[in-house]
């Protein structure tokens, strides 16, 4: 259908002008399928009924500008429409929004936590497992939630606490699921290489086995003894303090080569 540009023109700019009304070329937005002419923004309840039932005749979308923005000339939705919807975008620091256009990269860069006083920001369930692995962040803890069901208690806080205390450099929790009275998350961890020291390397591996062994050895090593055995010929004797930073690095490094961590 053939349209007159000149007087679509003219209601465009007679809604910018008089109702502060904005433009995107297309939905950013998942789950809408883009309209021939774009998006308009407005408060509806202003513009002539006539007006907007013309426009949405022409080949406009038209949403309410209390609920939508627009990015990169695109419409982001930026109040829910259901309980489990998931924004599109994150601010940033400096004011500017990043969104799933942008690289997973930058996003885990803006959400990253560097140390215990950063706020915790939880990284949408659309930036996939292999983005956060490819930048070098492993599993610290799966299986979080935290809601009103009962057991549902899980504290950000506490395993980002736990993660430094264990020489992490960067934590990141990222969703898994948005409900109505719960969020299910998990916490991934991005560790310094280890150096190599020997007590820690005997810490790391003494505790590997404790968390990991069946039957008091840990078979992932392939080895017919336990890890203890090994200790004692070498005369190890642990002091029975707290692990430091690089043995949990090691402890990490070792996890992560046998199989272990999910």
């Amino acid at each position: 259908m053939k349209h007159n540009q000149t007087k679509i023109r003219k209601a465009c700019e007679y809604l910018a002008e008089t109702h502060n009304a904005e433009w995107g070329a297309e939905y950013g937005e998942p789950g809408y399928a883009n309209p021939e002419f774009g998006v308009i923004l407005a408060n509806w309840n202003n513009v002539p009924k006539g007006l907007a039932d013309w426009l949405e005749n022409v080949g406009y979308s038209l949403e309410w500008s209390d609920e939508w923005t627009i990015v990169g000339e695109k419409a982001y939705r930026v109040q829910p429409d259901c309980h489990s919807w998931e924004s599109s975008l994150i601010l940033t620091d400096d004011g500017e929004y990043l969104t799933r256009d942008d690289s997973p990269s930058d996003i885990l860069e803006c959400l990253a936590m560097s140390d215990r006083g950063h706020p915790v920001r939880c990284v949408p369930s659309w930036v996939s497992v292999d983005a956060l692995t490819s930048e070098g962040y492993a599993l610290f803890k799966g299986e979080l939630e935290s809601g009103f069901h009962p057991g549902q208690t899980d504290s950000p806080d506490d395993y980002a606490r736990q993660a430094f205390e264990q020489g992490a450099e960067r934590v990141i929790f990222r969703k898994v699921e948005n409900s109505q009275f719960y969020c299910r998350f998990e916490c991934y961890a991005l560790f310094s290489s280890a150096e190599w020291d020997r007590f820690d390397i005997c810490a790391a591996y003494q505790q590997l086995e404790s968390d990991y062994n069946m039957g008091g050895i840990l078979r992932e090593r392939g080895r017919p003894y336990s890890i203890g055995v090994q200790l004692h010929r070498m005369r190890y004797r642990s002091a029975g303090m707290n692990m430091t930073p690089n043995a949990w690095a090691i402890y990490r490094c070792a996890e992560k080569r046998l199989g272990l961590a999910s």
